[in-house]
């Protein structure tokens, strides 16, 4: 029945709740604070789509190549990391390459916005985090149905094609006010606290 039924949050680590020193954090990470930040996630993603989207990057416009870096953090061994590691050295950006890491919340803190598929849990960190979104390669089902929600509230966009991955990052970019009133949204649908409502509900229950 529905009084049964407490809709608390997807939990996650209430470290993507914390709110980080921006600068401090990308100087220490070897990133420059002052750069136009994407965070590229890669997850249970195939490789190929991650190939074909950096590939298109190799034709970012100068102004954008200048002001952006990115990170990819691959979520793979060596292999896959290496591999996409060759792509990213011929994009006219800095970028680096990253394989299974440890502190996401750290890498969402320095990033204007994360490139993702719209899991549920990818999803609830960055909205811990207040990190504007960019969906690729849903997957039928839940996930179109995250993809939907969160646009529909403003902390997201699909984009289909590598081509519209540019452009969505083009218009971000130079637009600040955009990327101010996403985080906002992300922020207002955050449940940082999910975790320990769940374990609140469960001590009361016993």
């Amino acid at each position: 029945s529905a009084e049964r039924i407490s809709a608390v949050g997807i939990p996650v680590s209430l470290r993507f709740a914390r709110r980080f020193d921006r600068a401090e954090v990308a100087k220490r990470l070897g990133f420059d604070p002052a750069r136009f930040t994407v965070l590229v996630v890669g997850g249970v993603l195939q490789v190929e789509p991650l190939e074909r989207m950096l590939r298109s990057w190799r034709r970012l416009s100068g102004h954008l190549a200048a002001r952006m870096q990115l990170i990819v953090a691959s979520g793979s061994g060596d292999e896959r990391a290496r591999r996409l590691e060759r792509f990213a050295q011929a994009l006219p950006l800095p970028s680096r390459v990253l394989g299974v890491v440890e502190n996401m919340e750290e890498l969402m803190a320095v990033s204007d916005c994360i490139i993702t598929k719209p899991g549920g849990l990818i999803t609830s960190e960055a909205l811990g985090a207040s990190l504007p979104m960019l969906f690729i390669s849903p997957i039928p089902g839940q996930e179109m149905a995250n993809l939907h929600f969160l646009q529909g509230e403003g902390v997201g966009r699909w984009v289909r094609r590598s081509a519209e991955v540019r452009a969505e990052l083009e218009r971000l970019c130079q637009d600040p006010r955009e990327l101010v009133a996403m985080r906002r949204q992300a922020a207002r649908l955050a449940r940082p606290d999910a975790a320990r409502a769940v374990a609140r509900m469960a001590l009361d229950a016993n």
